[in-house]
């Protein structure tokens, strides 16, 4: 037996989906046209979960709207992680 020592991470978010989901089914949708309905069904769920402030609007911009918000996320997040280093 070989004692290794390991470590447990654990990913704190919102959300469950993750941006590795959605280029999954983006990527299957180049291959076989038909995918697209269950690429548009995980961003309407994930519109409906996580952006419900987003109303009122055409569904490509409710998108639009979502990875505008992503954006600033992912900029005050890149921030905080150099900040503390």
């Amino acid at each position: 037996m070989i004692d290794d020592p390991i470590a447990i991470s654990t990913r704190v978010c919102q959300s469950f989906i993750r941006v590795g989901q959605i280029e999954l089914y983006g990527n299957r949708t180049k291959v076989d046209k038909d995918k697209i309905n269950e690429l548009k069904l995980i961003i309407e769920h994930l519109l409906n979960t996580d952006y419900k402030d987003i109303k009122g609007i055409s569904f490509e911009d409710k998108i639009y709207n979502m990875l505008i918000s992503i954006k600033a996320n992912l900029i005050s997040m890149t921030s905080e992680w150099i900040r503390v280093g």
